[in-house]
């Protein structure tokens, strides 16, 4: 790029910046109306690279079109933070290499460490965004981890709940033993790789000597079964034929085999002779010798025998499956047939003690399983085979298919409305359309949204302990009127003092003698303390202000409930606008949110004063347990406090009211939910510390 194409660029985006162009295109009025736009986040854990040059540009033209045509586009900015790809990155960069590792080091301190990774190239990728000329509204984004974005995940889970979307199955899951936790299908389709080899052997199941009678053959012989899982045979629990098929009874090299006829010469050659033909109907029932008896069958009727589906094909193998319900989707429901559910690895995917390869890993313990059916007389045919196979799409761990109990959202239930809605949308290229997605959503599946890891989203379900009723909240505010506190809080701000009359800034301790209770101030505060006598107060602590200990103890002479003081509670600390007028201090500031995190001297910001109110009352209400606790504090505080506790996020503050005088109200506050750095957190560990009594 020539200098003056680098020079033109930079006035360009300083003319729009100075003017303020892309924001006077959302403050005009739009004739067109709005048009909708949803920015797909990227995660500031890694730099941009050149590829998101290309994307964010596409992702400007059309609301850049759109705007010109007269829509207002909200283009609200936004940060992936959440997922296994940070926690992978903070396990790397902590030597942590299990969950147990994760465990032992502190829940709540690796999710710090994921939360501040996030952030780590931030703005590099706000400069590029910029330089690019992508127009965003980066000062107000979304940000996954934050409350509020998870309020709106909430929100939209209770949604799916009220109509009964939101179910709890146990199901087969694609599960990664690395990561220790299932995956979605979108997350398994990243991860396929191609020309996989893995093991295709033969195995003999010899029919158990009742059914070997019963089937008119002599004794020893097998049903012949085809699997590229060897880890999963100890997990057998039966065979399954295709009731409509031929199945022969075979000699090859002096033994016998039933398999399907029409699989014969492809699997035995052409040396094999076929002695007789069954239906697959009239192998049902018949049972064979366990390859592991590793259970009681007693309670499984079904448990080593044969049954029969028509899942069962004709393509690869011999005509007949192997069934280990604990690891195959259609395996799995079979189960409803009285078949054992019988694991043979963890959730580690380490084979279990008592079977061969114990303690290696499944794909590695393949081998001794062959090893050990070739000992006993049980392998027909060792071979390899080459095929497509599924990893995880971040640590490339092979994935096994694993029984577990997950919460869904049942998408099977609304194909056929997506289908009908898809048609209305307008692709771009558009064979997508009925190409690469419509194909998609013909088999589109039932959603696995659990992830048990540690930095995401909780899942906001509670469970009785009781008697196993569910409860799912859907917002911060429901979650916290429902919480068991240890204390109850109200929160009273001061009555009026000289110098709110005045307009000026008290913000020290030291002057704050000069500026008592105006005479109204008084009266007002003696009404609130009438009042809130009936409360049932049992403990007053108050910042140690003049104006606040003159207004705590009128209340203390209404309530008789003792009063202490705490400089937590105190004013918010401006020493170089103490005794100032109020619009001194504002003047600093563009806008309010500013206060946030504009530092001005060692003036105290709104971050940090949110940070100081939250550690105090947790703090207060660690210290103490069922009382009933009046804070009075100032104005600035208790908007802090209030806010900090709403998960709002700091644009939210505006629909916020601000603290009026003497009106003392009731703060739902739990101090289990506030972390370390004086914020609400509903990630793990404290909302598991969450708990009410079931209605």
């Amino acid at each position: 790029m020539s200098n003056r194409q680098f020079d033109l660029e930079q006035e360009i985006l300083a003319f729009w910046g100075e003017r303020r162009i892309f924001e006077r295109t959302l403050e005009r009025d739009a004739a067109q109306g709005e048009f909708v736009f949803f920015e797909g986040p990227p995660t500031a854990n890694a730099p941009p690279g050149i590829h998101h040059v290309e994307s964010r540009t596409y992702k400007d033209v059309i609301p850049r079109y759109k705007t010109m045509r007269g829509y207002r586009v909200r283009r609200k900015a936004g940060w992936d933070t959440h997922g296994l790809p940070v926690e992978l990155q903070i396990e790397k960069k902590l030597g942590l290499k299990t969950k147990r590792d994760i465990e032992r080091y502190g829940v709540a301190a690796f999710n710090a460490a994921c939360r501040d990774s996030v952030w780590e190239f931030k703005e590099k990728w706000e400069d590029l965004t910029r330089k690019v000329g992508y127009w965003v509204d980066l000062d107000d984004p979304y940000v996954t981890y934050q409350m509020s974005y998870v309020e709106s995940i909430w929100w939209f889970l209770e949604q799916a709940w009220k109509k009964g979307l939101l179910v709890r199955d146990h199901k087969i899951v694609p599960w990664c033993p690395r990561c220790e936790t299932p995956l979605s299908s979108h997350e398994v389709a990243q991860g396929y790789e191609d020309d996989v080899e893995d093991p295709s052997v033969f195995v003999k199941f010899v029919l158990a000597q009742e059914s070997a009678t019963k089937l008119g053959v002599p004794e020893g012989t097998a049903f012949l079964v085809w699997t590229t899982t060897p880890w999963t045979l100890p997990g057998n629990g039966a065979l399954v034929v295709h009731p409509d098929v031929e199945y022969a009874v075979a000699v090859c090299g002096g033994e016998r085999f039933v398999m399907a006829r029409p699989l014969v010469e492809r699997v035995l050659g052409d040396a094999a002779t076929v002695e007789r033909v069954v239906s697959g109907h009239a192998l049902v029932g018949l049972r064979y010798v366990p390859l592991y008896a590793r259970i009681d069958t007693t309670p499984y009727p079904n448990a080593y025998q044969v049954l029969d589906a028509a899942f069962v094909s004709m393509g690869d193998g011999t005509g007949i499956v192997h069934i280990a319900p604990a690891y195959g989707e259609e395996d799995f429901t079979l189960k409803q047939r009285g078949i054992p559910v019988t694991y043979s690895v963890d959730e580690k995917g380490i084979m279990a003690e008592g079977l061969p390869g114990a303690g290696k890993f499944a794909k590695q313990a393949d081998e001794d399983v062959r090893a050990d059916l070739r000992a006993r007389g049980l392998l027909f045919r060792d071979t390899t085979t080459r095929h497509t196979y599924p990893f995880c799409w971040r640590c490339k761990t092979p994935l096994l298919y694993f029984a577990r109990a997950s919460w869904y959202i049942q998408m099977s239930r609304l194909r056929e409305e997506i289908q009908r809605k898809n048609q209305t949308i307008q692709w771009h290229p558009d064979h997508l359309r009925d190409g690469r997605f419509g194909e998609w959503l013909r088999e589109l599946k039932d959603w696995a949204i659990t992830r048990e890891r540690y930095w995401g989203t909780p899942l906001p379900l509670w469970r009785c302990d009781g008697c196993g009723h569910d409860e799912l909240v859907g917002s911060f505010a429901t979650l916290l009127a429902k919480t068991q506190k240890r204390n109850r809080f109200l929160l009273m701000r001061h009555g009026e003092a000289e110098s709110n009359a005045r307009g000026i800034n008290n913000t020290q301790l030291a002057t704050s003698d000069q500026y008592p209770l105006t005479a109204s101030g008084m009266v007002r505060v003696n009404h609130a303390a009438e009042q809130v006598a009936k409360e049932g107060i049992t403990k007053i602590i108050a910042s140690p202000y003049a104006r606040m200990r003159e207004t705590a103890e009128q209340v203390a002479q209404f309530t008789g409930a003792p009063v202490q003081y705490d400089d937590r509670l105190r004013e918010i600390d401006l020493p170089d606008f103490d005794g100032r007028p109020y619009a001194e201090f504002e003047r600093q500031f563009a806008s309010p949110l500013e206060k946030f995190t504009k530092k001005i001297g060692t003036n105290e910001t709104w971050d940090e004063l949110a940070r100081r109110m939250m550690l105090a009352l947790r703090d207060i209400d660690a210290q103490y347990e069922g009382e009933t606790i009046l804070i009075c504090t100032h104005g600035d505080p208790l908007y802090l406090l209030q806010w900090a506790m709403s998960g709002r996020t700091r644009a939210g503050i505006s629909a916020m009211p601000y603290p009026g005088f003497d009106d003392p109200h009731e703060f739902p506050f739990v101090g289990a939910l506030v972390n370390d750095r004086g914020e609400l957190d509903g990630h793990r560990p404290y909302i598991d510390q969450v708990t009410w009594q079931c209605a």
